[in-house]
């Protein structure tokens, strides 16, 4: 593969492009590279900017060619190579460059440094770190334009290395079989990272990959700003007519390293030659000296002009240094976003005039569609959701009722339809997305963690995720070690997220509406061995709000914290130690975080004991979590030691008999029980 330039200069075609719009992409670049120059400045020698910079120098053309076509509305998604495209898209300078400098008046209040930058008013909502992490979101941003049928785009940018990865080929299926306003902008300076491009790939072939997927797609020259201009416009204007997404790769030249201010030629990364001929190619001088030679620009028009832009960065970054730090008591501010009100009633115990049994699986499936008839917001995507068997029936009629627009099945592609989810969440919509076994949930770490929990936080609480995702248990019926886990311990360790697990059909219902209306990420854990098990609920839409325990059966001579289906082995047991004089508290958190403590310190504190019951495994769980809490602040008043009934610390078995062996039951924790008295 070539890794060196064209040999010829870049053809300028500035017919019809009025002086102002070409004199404004000249200003735009200039201000990226002055602002970059300046960053690089303040990286070494001096080091007055610790947080990592990962500098844009020498692609400036192509952020600038592509957002001096969109609008406020329109949206966009970068990396951690962003700076140039939050510039071009209109974000303020000063506010970037205090977030630089992790200022309190940075744009995102200094809580996201060099690789996170947001500007919702000009449609920026917000740059990743994660290579590739952005693009899901952009495609649930443009899915939420589709949905709402607005007259605006989303705006993938990515570098070479990204459709390497599975997340942007599944992003790019996804986008294409939807038919979804999406433009994908590949900067192709031809290294990740360190690699360069001929030791990645045994083609030069990127645009083939985005046409494997069913994506319009075309190759400009990344240095031209004009080319990269011209063929944004076509295909933006093609996408808003409803064409579909696109894909243009701009193949271009980083002329630093992958972070911070060097170039990499004492390490023998690059060679000089290289570097030479990119310099020279510069997008910058190249334009300037068109504008010139053609007439749109003076001399001491382009003097002025960079005096103009070099005073504008001056201020900027005067700004950023005189700015004053983040206080230090508001670290903890933004994990959650304060809950907007819903018109939906909260209950938390059930009416005395309501009488009506229903399943369990029902209470979920009636929660689906009053939360769909109630917001036209919300809507539903996952695997097999429009075929009644894969979800349990749990969604069972509610795509005859709201058609595949609100209720969109989706190929196998988990990290993908989780990222746009979130994306579509963050651009105003409400979804909410299945897992039809909670194994499969691994695959959408990335964007559950990296992106989903984090947003609100990293983003100063400008951008919340109202988003719900919900994971299916399934225990038992032979399935072997993974179709069978229960892993919700490792979520409920990621600050930023709140967890459901629903034991009635009471609350299954009234989580699932809280979880749908909460404007912070939920996952929403239900166990399909409670799928038949029947109990009252209301029949009108209702809250039962997230935080909130509830106690399932008094007793004031021992504590058993249960959770999800261990509640019913809890309620066995009790009845079983009654019978000899120990009257149990079995206490259902209802939600694993925010969790009820203060209900279980309170029942704890009155019974001088404490079991918790949990249907997972033991180290660094739940149950842990719980009896470390208690120990702590209840040390010396306990009668006896927190104890803990979990799964063991071993793989599922598929086989009958050793599931019987394996799960435990109302008589191990009779069992633990016994031994405390």
């Amino acid at each position: 593969m070539n890794m060196m330039p064209p040999a010829t200069e870049p053809n300028f075609e500035s017919d019809g492009l009025s002086p102002n719009l070409l004199i404004a992409m000249l200003r735009g670049m200039m201000r990226i590279r002055e602002f970059e120059l300046t960053l690089k400045e303040n990286l070494e020698p001096t080091k007055r900017i610790s947080t990592p910079c990962h500098l844009y120098i020498g692609q400036e053309a192509v952020a600038v060619g592509v957002c001096s076509n969109l609008n406020d509305q329109d949206m966009i998604f970068g990396n951690h190579r962003s700076h140039g495209h939050y510039l071009a898209k209109g974000g303020d300078m000063g506010a970037a460059m205090a977030e630089i400098f992790c200022k309190q008046t940075g744009c995102s209040s200094g809580r996201g440094g060099s690789m996170h930058l947001v500007s919702v008013e000009k449609g920026i909502l917000g740059t990743s770190s994660i290579v590739g992490g952005t693009v899901p979101l952009a495609v649930g941003a443009g899915l939420s334009k589709s949905l709402r049928n607005l007259d605006s785009v989303s705006v993938a940018f990515h570098g070479d290395s990204v459709p390497e990865e599975g997340v942007w080929n599944e992003s790019a299926n996804l986008a294409a079989i939807n038919n979804l306003p999406v433009l994908f902008i590949c900067e192709n300076n031809m290294y990740s990272t360190h690699l360069p491009l001929e030791e990645r790939r045994v083609k030069d072939n990127l645009g083939d990959l985005a046409a494997a997927h069913g994506l319009r797609t075309s190759t400009v020259d990344g240095n031209n700003v004009l080319e990269v201009y011209n063929a944004a416009k076509t295909e933006l204007a093609r996408i808003r007519s409803g064409e579909g997404p696109a894909f243009i790769e701009c193949r271009t030249y980083r002329w630093l390293g992958h972070v911070g201010p060097r170039d990499d030629l004492d390490v023998g990364l690059r060679s000089e030659e290289e570097v030479k001929a990119w310099v020279n190619r510069c997008p910058i001088r190249l334009f300037n000296e068109y504008l010139i030679e053609n007439g749109t620009l003076s001399c001491d028009e382009a003097d002025a002009l960079t005096d103009e832009v070099n005073e504008e960065v001056k201020a900027a970054l005067t700004f950023a240094e005189e700015s004053p730090k983040p206080d230090p008591k508001t670290y903890l501010d933004h994990i959650y976003k304060d809950n907007s009100n819903t018109s939906l009633p909260t209950l938390i115990e059930l009416p005395k005039d309501e009488e009506r049994s229903i399943r369990y699986v029902e209470a979920i499936r009636e929660g689906h569609h009053q939360a769909l008839a109630h917001d036209e917001l919300i809507y539903i995507l996952g695997q097999g959701v429009d075929n009644p068997w894969c979800v349990g029936t749990s969604t069972e009629g509610l795509l005859q009722a709201f058609g595949k627009n609100r209720v969109r099945d989706v190929p196998i592609c988990e990290n993908a339809m989780t990222g746009t989810a979130i994306g579509s969440a963050m651009a105003g919509m409400r979804p909410l997305v299945f897992h039809p076994r909670m194994d499969f949930m691994y695959l959408a770490m990335d964007q559950m963690i990296n992106h989903c929990a984090y947003w609100f936080y990293m983003f100063g609480g400008q951008v919340s995720v109202p988003v719900t995702i919900r994971g299916i248990i399934n225990r038992r019926g032979e399935q072997g070690s993974q179709h069978s886990q229960s892993p919700y311990a490792l979520y409920a360790h990621i600050p930023g997220l709140k967890i459901v697990m629903p034991t009635t059909p009471f609350d299954a219902k009234g989580l699932l509406l809280s979880a749908l209306f909460d404007d912070n990420p939920v996952l929403y854990f239900d166990d399909r061995s409670l799928y038949e098990s029947s109990g009252n609920a209301p029949e009108y839409p209702y809250l039962v709000p997230l935080g909130r325990g509830d106690i399932r059966r008094g007793g004031s001579d021992l504590t058993i914290v249960a959770i999800s289906c261990m509640v019913q082995e809890a309620l066995k047991a009790a009845d079983i130690l009654a019978e000899k004089g120990v009257e149990a508290e079995v206490i259902d958190p209802r939600t694993i975080k925010p969790m009820d403590f203060d209900l279980i310190l309170e029942s704890s504190q009155k019974t001088g004991r404490l079991i918790i019951a949990d249907p997972a495994w033991p180290r660094c769980g739940v149950a842990s979590d719980v009896a470390a809490r208690v120990s702590q602040e209840l040390f010396g008043k306990l009668k006896a030691p927190v104890q803990t009934v979990t799964f063991p610390d071993s793989p599922i078995p598929a086989s009958f008999v050793l599931e019987e062996a394996y799960y435990p039951d109302w008589s191990d924790i009779l069992r633990v029980a016994n031994s405390m008295f």
